[in-house]
């Protein structure tokens, strides 16, 4: 029965995928209510790829996820050398398909599976890099930072570093967007690698990627170089993923929140953040820290979504992943623990209903706290707005509000509760509280 069906998804893909159609007014606003779940194909839900993944659409329909972000589909580095064997951003082909996912055709039925839910698609490139053993570092040497070619026991960091002031490297990224973007029903791309990339590059991908073809654009590109634009594009906030990873160390502080709150505030009008929360402590073990691990790993993920922008999750943080992941092997990863899901699902769909959650409303954005530990954010919208206080440090704190809160709902429990300006109250490391009042 179950092959039956997944020939019948194929089928009816092939004729959609044809006509599917990107919706240029929808991107000026997909952005507002936005959250991307980001996915390690290989390795989730399990390691048979595509099949997998169009089986398990029912459930990131249920943690309300709008769109996915698979991480590099195409041919991985498949030789050893010294640095980042690891990385799943080093392919050795960016057109053909790894055909441990599966074929085309069962990546056409991924797409129209996650469509028919409404769920939109991205794929992910890493344009700075290549595989040590993709073609062009032996054929093209002159498409790389370091020229020459060496003996793969003695290589640079940067050996395998493209070059983006050639404008032939740039012609041939450019044709890898297109491919994708002609040949496949995706709704957009996230490319990393642009942060030094010139800005005639980084225009010339915009062009090619929102304008041309009506599709979603994130990078990690120098927001400069995208200045004055008519399309939204995103911006990979990789401040804000290391402000969040310091609080591991016990190391933030409220002030270095804020910064980013008002940097929210003073990009150019059709740009916004991206705010990616990957877990950094999947070597923690079930025992003394998993309290404190859940805080810090819900905390995480709530900070992302009042930092104005789209928050962005890995696969399985919701669970959360207790075991280290390695990009190198081909096993499953351990997804045991999912007493998380119903945050995030809560999480996700207060920011679906409650525009205060909501990109558009992130210029609203207030500070109702004054702590060097605790933060209070006031994010509104119209009569509606949410609150969140938060302790970043690891131990117990106090704190009190600037102005009186007389009836909220807690998010996650819809208890209800006041708050009287002036009067202290205690908070314990990593704790922290969300209140809105539409309930």
């Amino acid at each position: 029965m179950k092959k039956l069906l997944f020939i019948l998804i194929i089928g009816c893909s092939l004729a959609s995928c044809q006509s599917y159609k990107r919706n240029a007014k929808e991107l000026l606003q997909w952005h507002h209510k936005a959250n991307i779940y980001e996915i390690l194909p290989l390795q989730y839900p399990d390691t048979n790829g595509f099949t997998s993944l169009i089986s398990h659409r029912a459930y990131l329909r249920k943690l309300f996820i709008n769109t996915i972000a698979l991480l590099p589909i195409t041919s991985p580095q498949e030789i050893n050398e010294p640095y980042s064997i690891s990385n799943p951003y080093k392919v050795k082909d960016f057109y053909k398909i790894n055909p441990k996912l599966g074929t085309a055709k069962d990546f056409a039925a991924l797409l129209d599976s996650f469509h028919n839910l409404k769920i939109k698609c991205l794929l992910e490139f890493d344009f700075s890099i290549t595989a040590l053993d993709h073609p062009w570092r032996s054929s093209n040497p002159e498409f790389y930072k370091v020229k020459e070619l060496l003996d793969n026991k003695n290589l640079p960091a940067n050996y395998l570093d493209l070059d983006h002031t050639n404008s032939k490297v740039q012609n041939e990224l450019l044709k890898v967007v297109n491919h994708w973007l002609k040949s496949h029903a995706i709704d957009g791309l996230i490319i990393r690698g642009l942060a030094h990339s010139p800005k005639e590059f980084v225009r010339e991908l915009y062009n090619t990627i929102a304008v041309k073809n009506n599709s979603i654009f994130i990078s990690d590109a120098n927001t400069e170089h995208l200045s004055n634009i008519k399309i939204p594009c995103g911006i990979l906030n990789q401040e804000l993923q290391d402000k969040l990873i310091s609080t591991y160390k016990d190391t933030v502080s409220t002030s270095s929140i804020i910064n980013l709150i008002e940097k929210s505030k003073t990009l150019d009008k059709n740009l916004y953040f991206v705010n990616f929360t990957h877990s950094v402590s999947t070597e923690l073990t079930i025992g003394s820290m998993q309290q404190t691990f859940d805080y810090q790993n819900k905390l995480m993920a709530v900070l992302s979504q009042f930092v104005n922008g789209v928050p962005m999750i890995f696969n399985g943080q919701e669970c959360p992943i207790f075991e280290k992941i390695d990009f190198t092997k081909r096993s499953p990863l351990n997804l045991k623990y999912q007493y998380h899901s119903d945050f995030y699902r809560a999480l996700f769909l207060h920011r679906f209903y409650n525009e205060a959650f909501q990109v558009k409303a992130g210029e609203n954005t207030k500070l109702i706290i004054e702590s060097d530990c605790v933060v209070g954010i006031k994010r509104s919208f119209g009569n509606q707005y949410t609150i969140l206080i938060a302790n970043l440090c690891a131990t117990p704190q106090n704190y009190q509000v600037n102005e009186n809160l007389l009836l909220v709902s807690e998010l996650f429990s819809h208890a209800k509760l006041k708050f009287e300006m002036g009067k202290v109250l205690p908070l314990n490391g990593y704790q922290f509280l969300v209140v809105t009042n539409k309930y």
